[in-house]
């Protein structure tokens, strides 16, 4: 008893294993309506019920079993549904169960179920069969069953021939018609699986394009759903597992790598792999200097500096590198006027910003003057000298031509200076107000 618990154990494990697929499972308890009988259908027949007992590798009260029928329903000498069989009214007769197998995507063929038959050797018997022609001919597959001495557990490895078709898989009980003392063939917990190495076939979708936010950020799009694949054993979607790294949803900044990996119910797995566009349309923010005003720096007219180093930048992906600047105009530019400076920004994804201010230039340079040296002239005859209105050696201004601009002499021109010493005064103002001033003395 223990080796046969065991036994049984090991091949359900077997059967569950990874790459193993179930091609076809039926515990009778419920209904037989795949089957179909073919054969001697009397005195003879397979039914579905109770009276044979069930099957141990799974727990139910069910079985599929010869019956030879009776007048009343149950499981008595004459009921309907009893566990008995008749002699063959002459020579030899076959009753036989089959249901359908589809075994084109699996490499092995596994086949195991509960039996027990009590009949007489070489007279009785029980045998799994198949057909490729839909019943015309039938197959053995391994020795007849005789004499199981109660429920006894099958494993048989199909015919190599039957992997990668389609078949009719069941068993013939025959019978003959000599003296029958025992019980005919009754199955029970019938189990046909394959064995898939076969990978799925996977192909991965066009990505779509994500635009990142402030943050740097973008979302992966969930793309399991997006996959086109095949299995060689199921068309279905549920019964895949599909799985994404990393998951729809992760957070990321730069172009990522999506893996897409497909397992199919036997385990084999495949996966395909692209990048994920993450593309920064956002661009940056300048924050230029305030507007200026400069004094000319020559003659009339002054040169721009680089405000580069003045201008604030946020920018929301860096990426590792710098922003690249330009002025315009460009440092060095001579203007004379008020003057807009633009600054721009291009990011790495080339996403251009940019701001501006003026630079007002103005003449902050006083004009320059140089007086006479002090002078001695001699009075008139009034014992007195009348001043004349007189002009700088030297007069000059970096914007007001000299003609342009105002001399004003302290004291003025014409008046009556006594015998002393007098200090006379020269003030120049050039257009926009500056002054300068000098001095020289005068002895009468």
């Amino acid at each position: 008893m223990y080796k046969y618990a065991l036994l049984s154990l090991l091949s359900l494990a077997c059967f569950t294993s990874n790459s193993q697929v179930s091609l076809y499972t039926n515990t009778f308890e419920t209904s037989i309506a795949d089957w179909t009988f073919f054969g001697d259908v009397a005195p003879n027949t397979w039914i579905r019920n109770t009276c044979a007992g069930n099957g141990p590798s799974t727990s139910g009260t069910n079985s599929l079993y010869i019956t030879k029928g009776g007048t009343v329903s149950g499981c008595g000498a004459s009921g309907t549904e009893q566990y008995a069989y008749e002699n063959a009214p002459s020579g030899t007769r076959t009753a036989i169960a089959s249901t359908n197998i589809d075994a084109t995507c699996v490499t092995t063929i596994d086949v195991q179920f509960d039996y027990k038959i009590d009949g007489t050797a070489s007279q009785d018997f029980l045998e799994l069969v198949y057909s490729t022609n839909g019943g015309t001919t039938w197959i053995t597959v391994g020795s007849a069953l005789t004499n199981s001495n109660g429920w006894n557990y099958q494993f048989i490895n199909l015919p190599n021939t039957l992997i990668g078709t389609t078949f009719k898989l069941g068993f013939r009980f025959t019978y003959d018609n000599a003296s029958n003392t025992g019980l005919p063939a009754a199955i029970d917990n019938f189990y046909v699986s394959g064995f898939d190495d076969q990978n799925p076939v996977i192909t991965c979708p066009t990505p779509t394009t994500v635009y990142l936010n402030t943050s740097c950020q973008g979302a992966v799009p969930d793309y399991t759903t997006s996959v086109v694949w095949s299995d060689n054993c199921t068309s279905s979607a549920a019964l895949m597992t599909f799985t994404q790294t990393p998951p729809g949803g992760t957070l990321a900044s730069e172009n990522q790598q999506v893996t897409m990996t497909l397992v199919d119910p036997s385990g084999n797995s495949t996966s395909c792999s692209f990048n994920q566009p993450m593309i920064d349309t956002i661009s940056p923010s300048l924050v230029c200097p305030p507007n200026q005003s400069v004094a000319y720096t020559f003659g009339c007219n002054s040169g721009l500096d680089n405000y580069i180093p003045f201008v604030t930048t946020t920018e929301n992906c860096f990426f590792g590198n710098t922003i690249n600047y330009t002025q315009t105009p460009l440092a060095g530019t001579i203007i004379s006027a008020a003057q807009v400076v633009t600054i721009t920004g291009i990011d790495s994804a080339g996403n251009d910003g940019s701001c501006s201010f003026t630079i007002t230039p103005s003449d902050q340079t006083a004009p320059t003057i140089t007086c006479p040296s002090n002078t001695t002239v001699n009075t008139n005859a009034g014992c007195t000298h009348v001043l004349s209105a007189g002009t700088p050696s030297v007069i000059a201004d970096n914007c007001t031509p000299a003609a342009s601009l105002l001399l004003v002499q302290s004291p003025a021109g014409g008046t009556v200076l006594a015998v002393g010493t007098h200090t006379i005064t020269y003030t120049i103002t050039d257009a926009v107000g500056l002054t300068a001033t000098c001095a020289y003395e005068l002895t009468v």
